[in-house]
């Protein structure tokens, strides 16, 4: 786009008769851009209706899903084949990386209150929060069918699972009503590191829907431990620092002395 962001999109193309009812995208500012960089800059162009990229952020891999559903006027045909492709893309994805999936799933959810649907015919409980618009509709239900056979992810959907006074994302124009068909969706692990998602007020350009804020909140790298360090540029531990002007402390001197001549005796220390 400029010297400031990049945009990554996957779409149909300029002479399809059907234009303007699929697309996905991602745009990058500077800084995404450098983490998409240092991930390998991995963009899979599913389809007109899925795009998934890999960012490096802190030591962690972060794999992002642009999702697009069909609405609820498409064949069942393609519902079930958006799925099927959306589970082959989390297939591709390692288990140890985080997991953010983000887009417009045209679906009604409803929030975890509500005891009138269980997840098809496991009787679980949706992996929903207790914040949202109320409503389920047909394509929430397949939705939540399809979090149901991820088991092993722990999907949540986290657009539900923070208190806010607003969370319609879409104005229809005949009901004059908000819906809430938008939706950020996590690995269990990740969830842990969301601290937020909100809606934006306004519209954004060129579009009936309005933005989703995820705020996420990655620990330093110091505090991550070396079972997310990169393999390819180990650092050796740190010698901890002896602090030696302990010991001008009479009390102190003693009880170190103790200590060590105990070790001694219990043969760890060789008196040769």
């Amino acid at each position: 786009m400029n010297d400031h962001w990049t945009f990554l999109y996957s779409g149909l193309d300029k002479s399809s008769e059907i234009r303007a009812s699929q697309g996905v995208g991602i745009l990058l500012n500077q800084d995404m851009l450098s983490a998409w960089r240092r991930a390998g800059e991995l963009c899979e162009y599913r389809s007109a209706r899925l795009l998934r990229i890999r960012l490096f952020i802190r030591n962690r891999y972060v794999p992002v899903v642009s999702c697009y559903a069909p609405t609820y006027t498409h064949a069942e045909v393609e519902k079930e084949r958006f799925y099927t492709e959306l589970g082959q893309v989390l297939d591709q994805i390692p288990s140890r990386d985080e997991l953010v999936i983000l887009g417009d799933f045209n679906a009604r959810v409803g929030t975890n209150a509500q005891e009138q649907f269980t997840l098809g015919d496991t009787g679980i409980r949706a992996p929903v929060g207790r914040f949202g618009l109320p409503e389920v509709n047909d394509n929430g239900v397949r939705l939540l069918d399809f979090l149901a056979t991820r088991d092993k992810d722990g999907l949540r959907v986290l657009s539900t699972c923070f208190r806010h006074s607003t969370y319609g994302t879409w104005f229809h124009p005949s009901s004059r009503k908000w819906f809430q068909l938008d939706h950020v969706i996590c690995s269990e692990r990740t969830a842990g590191l969301v601290t937020d998602v909100k809606v934006m007020p306004g519209y954004v350009h060129n579009t009936d829907h309005r933005c989703l804020k995820v705020q996420i909140r990655f620990p330093p790298k110091k505090a991550l431990g070396n079972h997310f360090a990169r393999r390819d540029n180990p650092r050796p531990s740190r010698i901890p620092r002896l602090q030696v002007q302990l010991l001008q402390d009479e009390e102190v001197r003693a009880r170190f002395l103790e200590s060590f001549f105990n070790i001694g005796a219990e043969g760890l220390v060789n008196d040769s």
